[in-house]
């Protein structure tokens, strides 16, 4: 999704992790040269990720299996 005005935009992405985290604290690092965003690093808490994960639900559901 897109929004914003011409001169300032904004991209909205969900984030797909897989394997699940593990239940601690883990660092996740992002980087896009192309995109002027340099290596940025932080902590996250896989405890919470593993919680709210239990509320998540495919976005494509299973493809039908062949017989």
């Amino acid at each position: 999704m897109r929004s914003g005005s011409e001169d300032d935009s904004v991209i909205t992405m969900g984030l797909w992790l897989w394997p699940s985290p593990p239940r601690e604290a883990f660092e996740l690092g992002v980087e896009w040269p192309a995109g002027g965003i340099e290596l940025s690093i932080v902590t996250l808490d896989g405890a919470i990720i593993g919680s709210a994960a239990q509320w998540s639900v495919p976005y494509w559901p299973d493809s039908p299996k062949s017989e």
